[in-house]
């Protein structure tokens, strides 16, 4: 690997591990009080509805954490730590669990959290969790006492709590898992308990309850696709939101040079459904005077440099410290910067820039770099900043790429890092709301007049609920704060393509809850302030790094090279359609450009959506698989079939082109099954049963369908013996991907198939 290469996975690592993303942790509404004052009753408790079958998604009690009654008195050092969601993703013995921390109470008495939850008459459903201290103190723990309870009672407090010990003394090598039927208390009203107790060393007894859930047990009956019925899975319009990729920043993907992976045609080339690169803080603001000082500062303490950035992000700004009169236009040179866009614009993808920063001559002579790597100060200089913007919109309309390009700013303007004694602290744009309504006016009026018909969107922003913290809930503040900008200069509001925000799976908040969470507020925040529902757009989505670490510091194995996240992918790109994102830009594709991880599964979920939303073609010859985009006057299908593994107990998955193609196409579909959990392959569902699943074929004259199957190698969809034909296939573009397999058999009026946890299928039927 060249060392520039190495440099630029630098700086993809490093980024993504400074960005917090806007992840917030917020506190509990009561926290538990201090040895002397009565116990703390936080209610009254939510009555929550558990799921009425199987066709519903699980009741996650980690996600309505705040629904519960507790009682709890921690001790003083623990004051800031009272019943909450844990601050991490807890991996033990290769799997993952989101966690609920319940501290034991002083002098020996028991914490509860307990929640109240209606059980459906008719319902088949069970209680489950995972329970393990934190590893960090496990060691020197002495032990703790956890309980669990389900009871119909008007007060919690009266169920008996059958304890059993969590023993201590050394680090936690699996979890306790919990399993509870409820089918004694169908049609009823029961509360769920957790609890735990210590004796007077409660040091290190920190006690996690793993992902309560109540969910549809297994029913053991097949899920049936029906291809003979033109509404049998919820329809969407066709489209391809997973079009795009996202890069930090143009220089840690390209140069002036060219770009660092090889020939430009090559990204297009080996992910053949991208349309456009999503570039975070593209246009200026990545160097000054005080980032230099400050690696300078590092260099004579005999520490490396931050990054390699200083030099490099150096050469590509537009404004350097010092050029031009104090009190005069800005001294420009293009030659470096626009060769650097040229360079990103010669992949044949459209650019969308982001416009995250300004240079520190605009912001008072100093800037600030500790999360983003951009400055992160508020404009002071109004007319020295609206010169620079005009000057730098004017300059790119005159580029040749510029008619396909679009353009957002700044960067989630209104992200902030809640710790656990509630104090709040700014993350990335360091102004308040009306600094930052008042920045985002004086760009509008200096790049309005030059930018054309370029669209631009609203955002990126960060979006949260005062489920995680209050003071994090915190997007209609800055979107009012902009209005009344605008309204007091008498300015129109831009006319915004879309709003934008960044999704990521956290250790607070999971995939499932996407839809219910961020993307419903990402709709009704916007509506409530501005009178207008904006399309949506994803700038940045993935799985944050504090997951990704999470989970290969505690197992040895990255993440991407798991079946788990390979189906979250595929999940994914289902739910984005399902919402009706216009487009989502993904960051897997940029990191799968690097030798290290060339394993990344995902590559199989987006390739499977785009050959079933008839983007992609794929062929099979001489042991390699070849993707191509499809032709643009190809037949493609009007509508898409979604049925999210997600929203039900079995977790399968389908994405289907139905109805059938026009001329008698092949019936295609993606066909997976999302585990709940992250965890090792090995760990999947501890053993769960696959799940069985049968495609019902319309009937044909002949009667006999041809089957072709792909997936990769390690998934088994027939039984061993049955009469199948096996092709393994490489992919060339990624050396580090597990081959894939071409399985082909005939079929009638059904097709069986097995799908266990992890697993994920293109399906195509002619």
């Amino acid at each position: 690997m060249t060392a520039r290469r190495a440099r630029t996975r630098s700086l993809l690592a490093a980024s993504a591990g400074a960005a917090l993303f806007g992840l917030a942790v917020g506190c509990a509404r009561v926290r538990g009080l201090v040895e002397g004052e009565p116990p703390v009753v936080q209610g009254p408790a939510v009555t929550l509805r558990a799921p009425a079958g199987p066709d519903a998604p699980d009741l996650d009690l980690h996600h309505e954490w705040r629904a519960a009654e507790v009682r709890q008195r921690v001790d003083p050092r623990h004051h800031d730590w009272p019943y909450r969601p844990f601050s991490e993703l807890v991996v033990v013995n290769g799997i993952a669990h989101r966690a609920l921390l319940l501290l034991p109470s002083l002098s020996g008495k028991t914490s509860r959290a307990s929640f109240r939850i209606d059980v459906p008459a008719g319902s088949d459903l069970e209680f489950v969790m995972s329970v393990a201290l934190v590893a960090k103190f496990a060691p020197e723990s002495d032990g703790v006492d956890v309980a669990w309870a389900v009871g119909a009672a008007d007060d919690p407090t009266t169920l008996p709590l059958a304890f059993e010990h969590l023993a201590g003394g050394r680090p936690a090598d699996d979890w306790r898992e919990v399993r509870v039927d409820l089918a004694p208390w169908r049609g009823t009203t029961v509360w769920i308990v957790l609890a735990s107790r210590a004796g007077e060393n409660r040091r290190h007894d920190w006690v996690l309850f793993g992902d309560p859930r109540v969910r549809a047990k297994p029913s053991g009956a097949p899920l049936v696709v029906d291809l003979r019925a033109a509404d049998a899975l919820p329809r969407r319009p066709r489209a391809v939101p997973w079009r795009a990729a996202t890069v930090f920043k143009t220089y840690s993907l390209f140069g002036a040079d060219g770009p660092h992976y090889g020939p430009p045609q090559w990204l297009r080339a080996s992910f053949p459904w991208l349309e456009s690169l999503r570039i975070l803080s593209a246009l200026g603001g990545n160097h000054g005077s005080t980032l230099g000082g400050e690696d300078a500062a590092r260099a004579r303490a005999g520490e490396a440099p931050a990054s390699f950035e200083v030099g490099v992000a150096e050469r590509y700004e537009i404004v350097h410290d010092g050029a031009g009169a104090a009190d005069g236009p800005p001294a420009f040179d293009w030659t470096a910067f626009d060769a650097l866009n040229a360079s990103a614009a010669s992949a044949g993808l459209d650019l969308h820039l982001n416009l995250a920063a300004a240079p520190e001559r605009f912001t008072g002579g100093t800037g600030s770099y500790p999360t983003y790597r951009f400055n992160e100060l508020p404009v002071v200089d109004r007319d020295g900043w609206q010169r620079y913007v005009g000057a730098l919109f004017g300059h790119l309309a005159a580029e040749p790429w510029y008619p396909r390009a679009s353009f957002s700013f700044f960067s989630e303007a209104n992200c902030v890092w809640v710790e656990p004694d509630g104090t709040v602290r700014k993350v990335g744009f360091q102004g308040d709301a009306e600094t930052y309504a008042r920045q985002y006016l004086w760009t509008w009026q200096a790049m309005a007049p030059v930018i054309g018909a370029a669209p631009v969107s609203l955002g990126p922003w960060v979006v949260e609920s005062e489920r995680v913290a209050a003071a994090a809930d915190n997007l209609g503040e800055y979107l009012r704060a902009i209005a009344r900008a605008f309204d007091a200069a008498g300015a129109a509001l831009p006319p915004w393509r879309d709003f934008s925000f960044n999704l990521y799976e956290t250790p607070q908040l999971t995939l499932d809850h996407f839809a219910s969470d961020k993307i419903a507020a990402a709709r009704r925040v916007p509506r409530a302030v501005l009178g207008k529902e904006l399309p949506l757009r994803i700038e940045e989505l993935g799985i944050h790094p504090l997951v990704t670490r999470a989970f290969e510091d505690a197992t040895g194995t990255p993440l991407g090279a798991t079946r788990w996240e390979m189906t979250w992918h595929a999940e994914t790109a289902a739910l984005l359609l399902e919402q009706g994102i216009t487009e989502a830009a993904s960051w897997y594709p940029v990191l799968m450009l690097y030798p290290p991880n060339q394993s990344l599964r995902a590559y199989a979920a987006y390739l499977f959506a785009s050959v079933v939303a008839g983007a992609v073609d794929w062929s099979a010859g001489d042991g390699v698989l070849a993707v191509a985009p499809r032709p643009a006057d190809a037949i493609r299908p009007a509508t898409l079939g979604v049925r999210l593994g997600s929203r039900h107990a079995d977790r399968v998955g389908v994405l289907a082109a139905l109805p059938p193609e026009a001329g008698g196409g092949p019936r295609r579909l993606a066909l997976w099954s999302y585990p709940r959990f992250a965890a090792l392959d090995a760990r999947l569902e501890r053993g769960a049963a696959p799940a069985q699943v049968e495609i019902a074929l319309p009937p044909r004259p002949d009667g006999t369908w041809k089957v072709r199957i792909l997936a990769y190698d390690d998934a088994r969809p027939f039984d061993p013996a049955a009469d199948v034909a096996v092709r393994p296939l490489r992919l060339a573009a990624f050396a580090g991907l597990p081959p894939f397999a071409l399985r082909e058999r005939e079929a009638r009026d059904r097709l069986a198939l097995t799908v266990a946890p992890g697993d994920l299928y293109l399906v195509e039927i002619e």
